[in-house]
């Protein structure tokens, strides 16, 4: 769920802040009343109010914040959360009762989400105190957002500033606490800190005048088979493939761009694209309306050249990456997005391409703290209202909860994660709900409404906890989330190699560093905090042989993730961006191929849209087929492998590893001594592995085998 890009040949982080150092020398200043569920409380208070306490006890505090204006999420308690998630795997169960039964946003809220007069009384409770809210039909999840004092008052706590090695963290000084009969659970993000989530990012070489590099999407293609898909008449046409967003997209006649990326792939490589334009829906508004709540989110801001960035691309206001932490002159183009948008469209050119992208301009106070800490630091004097912009990646859950209520994409990209170490978050009480659980119901909600989600399942290989968040775990095994999440599809990387005309020239293989040279690779491994659903009685590959897959198994699918065989890219094409529209850059990683993969999804939806047989006779959506895992591993089989369609529908990659290479986490992190000091990880074999899934699907093949036709 990383995104990667080649350096020469190593690997670069996208935020500055993305490796942390461990917790820090102890306090100097004490907290006031730093408490977690204990301590003098209102008797109104909610004692299971749940928020990441994880961080802020690893944390130094600082001082007293002086933040403005800023806003954050609640997790609204749901009515029926089992019940979600029973409702999201039964759907998506062939021989269900209810399968490819799908239900609309107003019904998830009705039926599963907090109560509507909840809801309301939330709503009144923080206008008193003139804070404004988003909210959203299915009741999931509202976003508030107002000053410091305000909110403060309204959650009676008081935000504090606290440094977690090198970084600075944001959360309050005391348990907050609210009337009960309010349904808010907790907060994903109260604690903010800049690398809670991981995209990294590796480019190919330096970009020269006319020099064309990488994969066309003709390649890519070909070498899996999304020309056979084209030629019997499916490219995507009338299907809706949504992208989540992590920066700013330039799109042809959008905020004065001329020459959208998009479009400059399609003149370069000579791509028929009868799709249209992407398109981006408001976030913040479930009406889908011009006008935005009052819950702070607006119009992202046009991309620019970043004439205002300081020299590595960041807003020098907040030392923040300018992708998403914009201004009016720092705000260039995020890899990410180009490799999302460009993947998605070209490879599903009939394909309608909605990117969700929240902007909240004024999510924290623009302070004199130092650049590149990441977030202001106290004491620091903040005009009425100030805030430092969000956007993109710091926005996530409002942009997929606006996908949830807009019910409008069919299938759904996702490319960021952190590891399920630091998903773990500790609530006050013992039964509260979670980060864990709140980011479940979001995953689930998709499902209920028929949307396959594709995320990408991380780009160092089986040492995710290396490189996010404050557990920042030496030579630990771990997987990322959320491709963990039972109710997506976690797809992983190999590296493919091709001739000119997309032909291969060798077998696919796993990403990791035997195929790479750097340190990086398909993510993968045992989740440690989901069960086995859709995998029942698969076995997993080990070197000393089969073992049963108990847990949750990451990934499950795998297309092109390796940057040595990486993809074309264009980036800044329009002329007031610098007009680079005759090269690109060479890009990898899971994050290319989760959109591949819900490009030839949308192949596999528009076939099942124009067959009476798979598209008729449902209400609502009647061809989209829910999470596709239960129809993979149908199509895969049990132990290593016995479906008879599976040998036909997809490549069973049985080279490489996802071990990564020592040194590449903690500074202190002890290396083995052997030599080469690789960090354990796992081995593609034959049937399922821990590195490429059940393999990479070839697209004409996957139609046949799921529609028929």
């Amino acid at each position: 769920m990383s995104r990667i890009r080649i350096v020469s040949l190593s690997l670069a982080t996208a935020f500055a802040l993305a490796a942390c150092g461990g917790g820090g020398h102890s306090a100097s200043v004490v907290p006031p009343a730093l408490t977690y569920g204990g301590g003098a409380q209102p008797t109104y208070a909610v004692t299971n109010f749940s928020y990441d306490t994880k961080t802020l006890k690893k944390s130094q505090f600082v001082g007293s914040a002086n933040l403005g204006g800023f806003g954050f999420d609640l997790m609204l308690k749901p009515s029926n959360l089992n019940g979600l998630l029973q409702y999201a795997k039964q759907a998506s169960t062939p021989g269900s009762g209810v399968y490819r039964q799908f239900l609309t946003p107003q019904q998830i809220g009705e039926r599963y989400g907090a109560p509507a007069t909840a809801v309301a009384a939330a709503k009144k409770y923080f206008s008193a105190f003139g804070i404004g809210v988003t909210t959203w039909p299915q009741n999931l999840m509202m976003h508030v957002s107002g000053s410091q004092s305000a909110l403060e008052s309204a959650f009676n706590t008081k935000f504090g500033i606290y440094k977690l090695g090198t970084q600075t963290v944001i959360g309050p000084t005391r348990a907050p606490s609210l009337p009960s009969s309010l349904g808010i659970a907790g907060s994903p993000n109260i604690v903010v800190w800049p690398s809670r989530f991981v995209k990294p990012n590796v480019k190919g070489s330096s970009p020269v005048s006319n020099a064309v590099i990488g994969y066309s999407p003709q390649q890519v293609a070909a070498g899996f088979d999304y020309s056979s898909a084209y030629n019997a008449g499916y490219n995507g046409s009338g299907i809706t493939v949504g992208v989540i967003g992590t920066g700013p997209i330039a799109v042809s006649g959008v905020n004065g761009i001329t020459l959208g990326d998009v479009d400059a792939m399609k003149s370069l490589f000579g791509v028929a694209r009868p799709g249209g334009q992407i398109v981006q829906p408001p976030v913040g508004n479930a009406a889908g309306g011009a006008a935005y709540s009052s819950g702070g989110f607006t119009t992202p801001l046009p991309v620019n050249n970043g004439s205002g960035c300081d020299a590595y691309g960041n807003n020098p206001a907040d030392g923040l990456p300018g992708s998403v932490s914009p201004s009016t002159t720092c705000n260039p183009e995020d890899g990410e997005t180009q490799i999302d948008s460009e993947q998605t469209a070209l490879l599903a050119p009939g394909a309608k391409i909605e990117y969700y992208l929240a902007y909240n301009p004024n999510d924290f106070c623009n302070t004199s703290g130092t650049p590149g800490n990441g977030m202001p630091v106290s004491p620091a004097t903040c005009a009425p209202g100030s805030g430092i912009p969000a956007q993109g990646l710091f926005e996530a859950d409002a942009e997929i909860q606006q996908a949830i209520a807009d019910n409008t994409a069919d299938t759904l990209s996702l490319s960021y994660g952190e590891s399920e170490i630091d998903v773990q978050e500790t609530p006050n009480v013992t039964g509260a709900l979670t980060y864990q659980a709140f980011e479940q119901s979001e995953f689930a909600a998709l499902a209920t409404e028929g949307i396959a989600t594709f995320v990408s399942s991380g780009d160092y290989g089986a040492s995710s906890c290396q490189q996010t968040g404050p557990s920042n775990a030496a030579n630990g095994l771990c997987v990322s989330y959320p491709a963990s999440d039972p109710n997506v599809v976690a797809v992983g990387g190999v590296t493919i190699p091709l001739n000119a005309g997309g032909q291969l020239e060798g077998p696919i293989a796993a990403w990791g560093v035997q195929t790479f040279g750097g340190n990086a690779g398909s993510g993968g491994g045992l989740s440690i905090l989901f069960s086995n659903t859709f995998q029942t009685g698969v076995d997993y590959y080990t070197s000393g042989g089969e073992q049963p897959l108990t847990v949750r198994g990451v990934p499950d699918v795998s297309l092109l993730g390796d940057p040595a065989t990486g993809v074309a890219v264009v980036t800044d094409a329009d002329a007031s961006l610098g007009g680079y529209s005759n090269y690109t850059l060479i890009y990898g990683g899971t994050s290319v191929a989760a959109p591949e993969m819900a490009a030839m999804w949308s192949l596999v939806l528009q076939a099942c849209k124009q067959t009476a047989a798979c598209g008729g006779g449902f209400a609502g959506h009647s061809y989209r087929l829910g999470n596709p895992n239960s129809l993979f591993y149908h199509i895969y089989g049990t132990g290593s492998g016995t479906g008879a369609q599976y040998g036909s529908t997809f490549y069973n990659v049985v080279y490489g590893s996802n071990q990564q290479l020592c040194g590449g986490g903690p500074a202190a992190s002890p290396c083995p001594t052997t030599t080469p000091s690789l960090l354990p990880g796992y081995s593609a074999g034959p049937g399922y592995n821990l590195v490429t899934g059940i393999g990479a699907p070839f697209a004409r093949a996957l139609i046949k085998t799921i529609v028929g036709v």
